[in-house]
């Protein structure tokens, strides 16, 4: 009886028919990497924000807020939730200014530490509906980028709103499942992303103060690939026009 079972163990557990760890339940904590993986898995094949083109954009690269649908043409401005979202640019910047884009009205200004490649906004929170334009400048005083580029447009209070109570229903959803933070993150993501608030979905994920590796590796990979590889950190390198 006993060799009976050692070789139905040894058939069922064959690398032919089933992985190997097949009779072996997965405790809670596989359960949930496994399932954040599936989870982030989906967020990539969502999170596909289009790569502006380099020549129209100066020395900087804006990566939030402003990232677009690869749908969306780049006349169009991308549309952003947070009142008060993320700056992240490619490159190191010396100051940030926002303005409205319709009168220029200077609405933040602020120096920067040295080296800085993100910020979050800090002004008065900005109106729904509004169109703003993000300038970086240089350590000689010099704006870095020039254009529509670094535009990008409020959702309306109704849209808003809307969004909002989407999100905390969701994580009030898996909160109540005892799902993790990040899983909940990449969720709200999804959510953000399917809706072409990409930027937003970034500032989410940006903001967990504890990251997997699969989720840290994924965000630190997202600047080259909408950027492009021209953009260095801490340099510029000018388009090759010859091709």
């Amino acid at each position: 009886m006993h060799s009976i079972k050692s070789l139905l163990v040894a058939f069922l557990t064959s690398s032919m028919i089933v992985p190997p760890n097949f009779l072996e339940l997965p405790n809670q904590s596989v359960l949930r990497l496994s399932q954040q993986r599936s989870t982030l898995d989906q967020l990539k094949g969502i999170f596909r924000p289009k790569r502006r083109p380099g020549s129209t954009r100066g020395p900087v690269c804006l990566i939030t807020p402003g990232m677009r649908p690869k749908q969306m043409p780049f006349s169009d401005t991308p549309s952003v939730l947070s009142d008060r979202p993320l700056f992240v640019w490619r490159t190191p910047v010396a100051r940030v200014q926002v303005q409205l884009a319709k009168n220029k009205q200077v609405v933040w200004n602020q120096i920067l530490p040295e080296g800085t490649q993100r910020v979050v906004y800090q002004g008065q929170p900005l109106e729904a509906g509004k169109t703003y334009q993000v300038i970086a400048f240089g350590r000689q005083g010099d704006p870095l980028n020039v254009g529509e580029d670094a535009q990008f447009t409020l959702l309306s209070t109704d849209e808003r709103e809307e969004m909002l109570q989407r999100l905390m229903a969701l994580e009030t959803d898996l909160d109540n499942q005892q799902k993790s933070a990040e899983t909940i993150a990449i969720a709200k993501a999804i959510e953000l992303s399917n809706s072409s608030l990409f930027s937003d979905a970034y500032q989410v994920l940006d903001a967990l103060p504890q990251k997997s590796p699969q989720l840290t590796n994924f965000l630190a990979n997202l600047p080259a690939s909408i950027c492009g590889k021209q953009y260095e950190a801490g340099s510029f390198r000018l388009p090759n026009t010859t091709n």
